[in-house]
């Protein structure tokens, strides 16, 4: 079984990291918060200003073991 879902993305010199509302951005994609729409990933960018940490939204896919 597969999910697929958007997150809040931002590039750093160390590699990609996601938004996470306990340590605000992690490099663990199991730790962040996920979002059924695109839509929503961006409306939490503006309205939070990640736009300051060129935040973007992204797809993801998990795939069971």
């Amino acid at each position: 079984m597969e999910e697929t879902a958007w997150l809040i993305e931002i590039a750093t010199p160390e590699g990609a990291k996601w938004f996470s509302p306990v340590s605000k951005f992690t490099n663990d994609p199991n730790d962040v918060i996920r979002f059924s729409r695109k839509c929503d990933a961006e409306a939490i960018i503006s309205v939070l200003d990640l736009d300051n940490f060129n935040a973007f939204a992204t797809e993801h896919m998990w795939m069971d073991k």
